[in-house]
């Protein structure tokens, strides 16, 4: 499978399962699309046991909580987890800009000022896309 195609379903399935799994479909977010990530680096090339930790962290990392009751410090803990799986498979600032990214994504989503404009699933498909362009920087690094 060719770079391009992985990125598009690295991205698309981001977008797409974590708003999903925002709506209901938990499982979706959490498991189906650490493990599609996961599948996409396996057919790049990267080593199975890598894949496997990275599926098996990320499903925990987005497990971890960032409700009403969690204090906003945690909440920035969690969204910076959120790249911390994908070390599996090196290093890219895309990392950086993800767990910044999600963190940034949630405070204009409830913030009064802009949640109107700014509402809960654009974050959802924001983070996700986040996610899965993190997956996909990592495996065009080691394609070219």
């Amino acid at each position: 499978m060719n770079a391009e195609i992985i990125s598009i379903i690295c991205m698309g399935s981001g977008v797409i399962l974590f708003a999903l799994g925002g709506t209901g479909f938990k499982w979706a977010r959490r498991f189906l699309l650490p493990a599609i990530l996961a599948g996409m680096a396996l057919l790049s090339g990267f080593a199975w046991w890598a894949c496997l930790g990275y599926a098996v962290a990320q499903a925990v990392t987005l497990c971890l909580p960032y409700g009403e009751r969690t204090p906003y410090p945690v909440k920035g803990l969690v969204f910076a987890s959120y790249a911390l799986p994908s070390l599996f498979f090196g290093f890219t600032a895309w990392q950086i800009i993800l767990g910044a990214g999600c963190f940034g994504f949630f405070i204009m989503s409830n913030w009064d000022k802009t949640a109107r404009s700014f509402p809960w699933k654009i974050c959802e498909a924001g983070m996700g896309f986040l996610l899965g362009a993190t997956i996909s920087a990592l495996i065009l690094q080691t394609m070219r």
